[in-house]
C-alpha cells in the first residue's frame, strides 16, 4: 500500500495517497471539501499534461486494494487514473475534471455505484460506465442495463479480460 497523509479539516478531511512518480490520486472520505476535490483532481491530470491524449478513467471502489490494483495494472497500460472511495467523492472530481471513463463497484457507502451511474449518465451521456460488483443479482444487472451500462462484471475481476475490454472501447 503507498503511504498516506492525513489532512484533518474542521467537520470534514481528505486522505491524499501520494503514488510513483509524486502522481496525485483524489480518494476522497465523505464527506467532501469541494474546493480540495478541485484542487486535487486539478493537480492529478495536470501531471500528465503532456500525455493528454491518454485516456482518463476514474477508479471508484470503497475496497482500497481494488482501487490500487486497477489504478497499476491500467497506468502500467498508459492510461491516466485517479480514485474515488464512494460516490459522492466520484461526483465532486466529476465535476472539476470529467473523464472518459467511469468504472465502479456497485456496494459503497453514501452512494451506491449504480446511483453514481445514473447521476452521470444525465450530467455526461458520453461518459463510458463500467460497474463491477461482489454481489451480482438480478436486480444490480437490470438497473446496470437500464443505466447504459457497458460492461457489468462480477469479482474476483479478471483483470487481463478487463483491460481488453477497456482497450476495444477506446
Amino acid at each position: 500500500m503507498p503511504p498516506s497523509v492525513f489532512h484533518p479539516f474542521p467537520c470534514l478531511w481528505h486522505r491524499i495517497c501520494f503514488q510513483k512518480e509524486v502522481r496525485i490520486q483524489t480518494v476522497a472520505q465523505y464527506p467532501v471539501d469541494q474546493a480540495k476535490a478541485q484542487i486535487l483532481s486539478e493537480n492529478h491530470w495536470a501531471k500528465r499534461g503532456s500525455q493528454m491524449a491518454s485516456k482518463r478513467i476514474l477508479i471508484v471502489d470503497d475496497e482500497q486494494n481494488i482501487s490500487f490494483l486497477l489504478q497499476n495494472i491500467l497506468e502500467d497500460a498508459g492510461y491516466d487514473i485517479a480514485t474515488a472511495d464512494n460516490g459522492i467523492a466520484a461526483l465532486e472530481v466529476i465535476k472539476h475534471q470529467k473523464p472518459d471513463m467511469i468504472i465502479t463497484d456497485i456496494d459503497m457507502p453514501y452512494m451506491d455505484g449504480l446511483e453514481l451511474v445514473g447521476i452521470v449518465r444525465n450530467m455526461h451521456p458520453e461518459i463510458k460506465n463500467i460497474v463491477m460488483t461482489g454481489s451480482p443479482n438480478q436486480r444490480y444487472y437490470q438497473r446496470a442495463k437500464e443505466y447504459g451500462v457497458i460492461h457489468y462484471l462480477t469479482k474476483p475481476l479478471d483483470f487481463e479480460n478487463l483491460k481488453v475490454k477497456i482497450d476495444a472501447l477506446f
